[in-house]
């Protein structure tokens, strides 16, 4: 049925760009609305515009089907009914003309988004507020304070019950400066590879110690991740970035925001699995010295701290 679909799309392409504005936004709506709607028949063109505008109606459809279904997909439809939520309820979040702060897109977007996307997963819990990640014991700085940190409480007779970090978030305004954005970054970076260093102390092999990271501004998120890819070359690469929709009329396209998390979530899961498989001391931890480096944290003040010792040798 997809196939049909997409092959009479591209073959009346060329009577789509004469449409007028409103026809438009009919078509891209005709997905979206088929998948709310209660039947299995296309919906009529009147059922396209209840859609458009009755928010309210998309969001018991959802809560419905997020009842009725089990697992990853109950997930992914309580995330859609968590964000109808935002644009029926709280769309003022998304006015310019506003003073919207960092701390409303945490209260009243990102939070109910990142906590729905990581409800099942009794493993991993969020830790809200400005901390920093567990990497004591092995470099002589833990990194930054960061927004929001995804942790695994692991308890082992040998190091009793502790938070170990598996991804970190920060967060900033919508019109944030190019300076705040870049610090973020820095944090970020700082931060997950002092996760891998901790990971490759306790014996984990460097490449499967790859650390993800979210650095939100506003509605825009950036997926990173942090691995080390050689002795003392940390690398950070882009995995992706999306945009919130900011109406009913885009719904369609917050499934990218939804993919995004997903990939987080999984990623985050990946390094839980790689501790609970922790080598166990057959790896000495003198042995991945030359694999890792220390940690050189920018100075926020005029007192300048000496760079590493191996960046001079």
């Amino acid at each position: 049925m997809t196939t049909t679909i997409k092959r009479a799309c591209l073959k009346n392409y060329d009577n789509y760009k004469t449409l007028n504005d409103n026809d438009k936004i009919s078509s891209p709506l005709g997905q979206m609305a088929y998948s709310i709607s209660p039947t299995r028949t296309p919906p009529t063109k009147t059922y396209w515009e209840k859609a458009k505008i009755d928010l309210s109606s998309a969001r018991a459809y959802a809560n419905k089907k997020e009842s009725s279904a089990k697992g990853f997909e109950s997930t992914i439809y309580d995330v859609y009914s968590e964000y109808l939520k935002i644009l029926q309820f709280k769309k003022k979040v998304f006015r310019k003309d506003l003073d919207i702060t960092e701390g409303d897109f945490a209260v009243k977007v990102w939070g109910p988004i990142l906590e729905s996307t990581m409800r099942d997963e009794e493993e991993i819990r969020l830790k809200w507020g400005e901390s920093v990640g567990d990497s004591s014991g092995v470099s002589e700085s833990r990194g930054f304070k960061v927004d929001v940190r995804a942790v695994y409480d692991r308890f082992s007779a040998r190091k009793n019950l502790k938070g170990v970090n598996t991804a970190n978030v920060e967060m900033a305004r919508a019109d944030a400066s190019i300076g705040k954005i870049t610090s973020d970054r820095t944090k970020l970076f700082i931060g997950n590879k002092c996760v891998i260093d901790r990971l490759v102390f306790e014996g984990i092999n460097k490449e499967d110690a790859v650390v993800p990271c979210l650095q939100i501004t506003g509605p825009r998120v950036i997926l990173y991740s942090v691995r080390l890819v050689a002795n003392g070359l940390y690398v950070g690469t882009e995995e992706g970035r999306c945009s919130l929709v900011k109406n009913g009329n885009d719904i369609f396209n917050f499934r990218h925001a939804v993919n995004l998390l997903q990939t987080f979530r999984r990623s985050a899961l990946s390094l839980i699995n790689i501790s609970n498989q922790e080598n166990n001391g057959s790896k000495k931890h003198n042995d991945t010295i030359m694999e890792r480096r220390s940690t050189w944290i920018p100075p926020t003040n005029n007192k300048v701290p000496p760079l590493p010792q191996y960046l001079l040798e």
